[in-house]
């Protein structure tokens, strides 16, 4: 069987069997592509945040590379000063998602959001965010790479041209998505001493517009995609700090269970060289029925960065078992003066 024809079993199975919005883009650093994972996340930062993470998975014949940049803007009602909550924020984002030997099955995605923020007291240690995002999704597939049944024959593959009109080669969609996010960060009171741990728990559901969206003909409404997700930071000691988190994905009947933990280790340093606040990360955590995933990286207070790697636990891994997936992910923070914490959230 060749290359040609092994994409074309695959990419038959996925257009007669599966919508393109029901195989959802999901990355192990979920926490790195803040604006797909909650809309609510583009009031969660206090600086504009630039953040980019890129997925490499299934080295091979059938390769799928996809990439997530975001940039969220944080809003002032007036004069901001130190420690201050914003009022909301604005953020956009920009997906691709490549897939087969020579990018025969492409998507793209341009996500709008705003978000609104209510704070929950008076110190502003607890506050909700609110969250609506616009998505414009485009999918296409190059037919002309793909092998047909009507080019079998008893002397192998043949090439004449694929079938005409039995599928259309290009979809887009609008669809909306909304959603929010519950922040506790006790140490933006500064009267009093903060306990040793901060907290997040966001909900967001997608596709509420119900998109017609697919290759066959008879299109069917998209599906709702519901995510759920929290986790916390914990001072162990003066240098230790753990970072437990949970992430849950459900489409119909398909539900998917992540959950794990990063370890943060301050580094001491007189350098000037080394930057402020520099903890050094090691983590992992389990996708139910589907991979073992390690994480190694590192953060401050004007970046984060992190390279992940999936290990294939799948009970249906058979013919892909020494395929690699790798992530690696990067956020920059411009920081001004009147910055006085950092965000609760160890990626984002």
């Amino acid at each position: 069987m060749t290359v040609r024809s092994t994409f074309a079993i695959i990419g038959l199975f996925l257009l007669t069997h599966h919508r393109a919005l029901s195989q959802e883009v999901r990355f192990s650093q979920y926490l790195a592509a803040p604006l797909l994972l909650n809309p609510a996340a583009a009031g969660s930062v206090t600086d504009p945040t630039l953040g980019v993470v890129y997925r490499l998975q299934q080295l091979g014949i059938i390769a799928y590379k996809t990439g997530y940049f975001s940039a969220m803007l944080p809003l002032y009602g007036g004069r901001r000063s130190p420690g201050s909550l914003p009022g909301g924020g604005l953020g956009i984002g920009f997906l691709s998602d490549l897939a087969g030997q020579s990018n025969e099955w492409q998507t793209y995605q341009i996500d709008v959001t705003g978000a609104y923020v209510l704070p929950l007291n008076r110190p502003q240690t607890q506050f909700l965010s609110f969250g609506i995002q616009s998505s414009y999704v485009r999918t296409s597939i190059d037919f002309s790479a793909l092998t047909w049944p009507s080019q079998i024959t008893y002397r192998g593959f043949e090439d004449p041209a694929p079938p005409p009109g039995t599928y259309a080669n290009q979809v887009s969609a609008l669809r909306f998505n909304a959603g929010l996010l519950w922040t506790y960060d006790p140490t933006r009171n500064p009267w009093k001493k903060a306990p040793p741990y901060q907290l997040h728990f966001g909900a967001s559901v997608s596709n509420l517009n119900r998109p017609d969206y697919g290759f066959l003909p008879d299109k069917k409404p998209s599906s709702l995609v519901f995510k759920g997700h929290g986790g916390g930071q914990f001072r162990a000691s003066e240098r230790l700090h753990v970072s437990p988190g949970f992430f849950v994905i459900a489409q119909k009947a398909l539900v998917q269970y992540t959950g794990g933990a990063t370890l943060g280790v301050h580094v001491r340093s007189d350098n000037p060289a080394v930057p402020p606040n520099l903890q050094l990360l090691v983590g992992g955590w389990y996708r139910y029925d589907d991979a073992f995933v390690f994480l190694l990286g590192a953060r401050a207070n004007q970046f984060d960065t992190a390279l992940s790697y999936d290990m294939n636990a799948s009970s249906n891994r058979r013919g892909i078992d020494n395929q690699s997936t790798l992530e690696l992910s990067l956020a920059y923070r411009f920081l001004s003066k009147s910055t006085s914490v950092l965000p609760p959230t160890p990626l984002f």
